[in-house]
């Protein structure tokens, strides 16, 4: 026997409603009705209980205690439909604060859209700064058309009294680096000497580079200098260290000095983002004031900006699903009414990365693209209820600046953690990845709850048998590249990629599921006016799906659309709506009952 709660839009749907759930002809026989109504949030609501046809039960002690349940769960129904009419409906501050802390998700939801939307005095502005939680704020910032005013700047730090380079030479001597290379920048920063440009990654670090140093010239570079090194250590074990040396004190005063240098909010940004993947910081950076900043910062037009602001945000609003060092967040930026029902995830290849790989195609007349990221600001508008998500791992082509690396299996492994992590498994997954990505894709498939969860694989010009222009190093040239070990990998013939490809079509062929592969047509351009095609369309093609060659595009450009109109576009959204999206939404809308509202179940 069961209770069950349904919404009727209007009242001529009533009997069609009602004959979903039971047949008029032995309504009499199988059901009764609960014996009252409630007219709430622009509808009716008629609570009826049905019996087992081939138990049918007596009110004896069974039925009895059943019956008590249900009456139970029948007013914690009206009590609920009493709060969300409160929430919605209030204009009492303090009422919509607690609301907002409810346990139920719909009823928080509709507390903090009346705090959004209401113009409240400066009595209750005040009051909001003294009494909202960290998590009301949270919830305040993620909203897309929500109310700044409302997040007055809380700061709980007291300044220093001594300058700021001070603070920070005194604060870095302070930390003890576990890692060698979090260890080798300290002692360039507090010599005030850095590494050139090309030499500032954990990848590229050696013993050698310690002589290629550059004198600093100004404040901005020894900012720079130093938040560079912060981020290094906070990415490490070491992330306490930090914290507890003034940390976060010295990221205010750094944007206190320089609010409008977007290079130096930029690292402020990064170095939050690291710290927030750790759930133990949100507190310390909650009372540091800066919620307030990430709200502002997420809405900026500078994509590697907002994306640190939300990951800080997201990983904030919900510890259980954080978004990790090198897990981007593209779609959706703000908290939406419903559930993802499938993520879609970007994984760059050699060289690149998630703020310029997934860019607009650069031209001749357009040398600065309109779109920066065309799964956020494209991908999103034309796929419904999807996430998507961006990927970063280190790279690079030589040794001579970085002898260690790790082996893209092992670099497969831990992404997929990190994915897992932010919540990838839980629905249906549509694979993309440019070259290199495509073969850490694959790795990525090990994971067999990982294989379960795939729906489809979209490759641009992926190596998946691998690359003859990496194979030129593979001789007497060696010694004078010394090609790092990503390149090794990718030499032409390479019996591992030869063996993982074998994996793929077996997966693929076993689970009948789609892929489609793009090859470059047109050949890059290297230095003293050679061109080559990088990877040959013969490579680019896994053995199985769609393939297709897109004669006028490089290997750079093949995961660069013109715009929304051009093949490579389309080819891309189509195959997800054809091949993926569709069978998901059908299947939902299959299951759907546009009269039984969810949230007011009640089942025994």
């Amino acid at each position: 026997m069961s209770i069950s709660w349904v919404k009727i839009k209007k009242i001529p749907l009533l009997f069609y409603s009602i004959r979903k759930r039971v047949s008029v002809k032995s309504l009499g026989k199988n059901a009764r009705f609960a014996g009252a109504t409630a007219v709430g949030l622009g509808g009716l609501f008629i609570g009826y209980y049905t019996k087992n046809n081939a138990n049918p039960l007596s009110l004896d002690e069974n039925e009895t205690a059943i019956l008590q349940k249900n009456k139970l769960k029948f007013w914690n129904f009206f009590n609920n439909l009493s709060l969300s009419l409160q929430a919605k409906l209030s204009r009492n501050i303090q009422t919509l604060l607690n609301l907002a802390e409810h346990h139920e998700s719909y009823i928080r939801d509709l507390a903090i859209n009346n705090i959004i939307q209401t113009e409240w005095s400066d009595n209750d502005l005040n009051l909001i700064e003294l009494v909202a939680s960290d998590r009301i704020q949270v919830l305040i910032s993620l909203k897309e058309k929500t109310n700044l005013e409302l997040l007055k700047f809380k700061e709980n730090l007291k300044p220093c009294g001594e300058s700021l380079e001070l603070l920070m030479k005194e604060s870095l001597k302070k930390i003890i680096p576990s890692d060698t290379y979090c260890k080798y920048l300290q002692n360039c920063a507090l010599s005030e000497k850095w590494l050139s440009e090309e030499q500032q990654s954990w990848w590229s670090f050696s013993e050698s580079s310690c002589e290629k140093i550059v004198e600093l010239e100004d404040s901005e570079q020894f900012y720079a200098m130093y938040l560079d090194t912060y981020c290094t250590i906070c990415q490490s074990d070491d992330y306490m260290q930090f914290l507890d040396n003034n940390g976060l004190l010295i990221l205010r005063q750094i944007l206190d000095d320089s609010p409008n240098d977007l290079l130096l909010t930029t690292k402020v940004a990064k170095i939050l983002a690291v710290l927030s993947s750790h759930k133990e910081t949100h507190y310390l950076i909650s009372k540091s004031g800066f919620i307030s900043l990430f709200a502002k910062w997420m809405r900026s037009s500078d994509l590697s900006l907002s994306l640190y602001a939300s990951k800080s945000l997201w990983n904030m609003h919900d510890p259980t699903s954080i978004y990790a060092d090198g897990v981007y967040l593209y779609f959706p930026l703000f908290l939406k009414s419903s559930e993802p029902e499938v993520d879609i995830i970007f994984v760059h290849g050699l060289k690149g990365g998630p703020f310029r790989t997934w860019r607009q195609k650069d031209s001749s007349d357009n040398k600065s693209p309109s779109c920066k990221c065309w799964p956020k600001d494209w991908l999103a508008k034309d796929i419904k209820n999807c996430r998507i998500i961006g990927v970063e791992y280190a790279t690079k082509l030589s040794d001579w600046t970085s002898p260690n690396q790790d082996p893209l299996p092992l670099r497969a492994k831990f992404m997929a953690a990190k994915l897992k992590e932010a919540g990838v498994g839980k629905r249906p997954i549509i694979w993309v990845g440019h070259s290199m990505g495509g073969l850490l894709i694959k790795h990525m498939l090990e994971d067999e709850h990982l294989i379960e969860k795939s729906h489809g694989f979209i490759f641009y010009s992926v190596p998946h048998l691998g690359c003859p222009l990496a194979s030129l190093t593979n001789n007497r040239l060696a010694s004078i590249f010394s090609p790092s070990l990503e390149v090794r990998e990718l030499h032409e013939g390479n019996k591992n990629l030869i063996k993982l490809n074998e994996n793929f079509l077996e997966i693929i062929q076993h689970r009948q599921l789609p892929v489609f592969s793009f090859a470059e047509g047109s050949a890059s351009q290297f230095p003293f006016g050679i061109k080559r095609i990088i990877v040959p369309e013969s490579y680019a093609y896994p053995g199985i799906g769609e393939f297709r060659v897109m004669a006028e595009l490089n290997h750079l450009d093949i995961c660069k659309p013109k715009d929304r109109e051009s093949d490579l576009y389309l080819e891309t959204k189509n195959f997800i709506l054809r091949n993926v999206f569709q069978k998901i939404s059908i299947k939902a809308e299959e299951e759907k009952d546009y009269f039984y509202l969810r949230k007011f179940v009640c089942i025994d």
